[in-house]
């Protein structure tokens, strides 16, 4: 036990201050409609809005964004579906996926989207076919 708390203490020493990951997760009580494109903000999440420069967040440092994760409280219902992806300075990226039918979450662990500090940052939702709009969802 001595020799691995010694470890932890020395590891612990060497690892650089700067560097780590930052983790973002959200959520708002209010979903994306079921009719229209619409944005919200990756911190501080509010309510999504049609015109994007309302929903941004700065990214303080650039980095990569990866592993998306999105759960809505309701599913798109059969034959329709809400492609959610990340937004980097009003450019769409690859990180993306998608809710549809009875699902209510889907994920994004292979692609990622590089970003630079200061740039605006967002989630972007695109419905398809009039899913069910759900009422509060969450995202990582």
């Amino acid at each position: 036990m001595r020799c691995l708390l010694s470890l932890f203490i020395v590891l612990g020493v060497a690892m650089p201050v700067w560097g780590g990951s930052q983790l973002f997760i959200g959520g708002v009580d209010d979903g994306p409609v079921n009719n229209a494109t619409e944005y919200v903000n990756l911190v501080g999440g509010s309510a999504w809005d049609a015109t994007p420069l309302k929903r941004t967040s700065k990214s303080s440092v650039a980095g990569t964004l990866r592993n998306l994760y999105i759960k809505l409280d309701t599913a798109p219902g059969a034959g329709t579906s809400y492609a959610f992806m990340m937004m980097v300075a009003g450019s769409t990226t690859l990180l993306t996926c998608t809710v549809s039918d009875t699902n209510t979450t889907c994920s994004d662990t292979s692609n990622t989207a590089s970003v630079s500090a200061n740039q605006n940052i967002q989630l972007r939702a695109i419905p398809t076919g009039t899913p069910t709009a759900s009422t509060s969802m969450g995202w990582g």
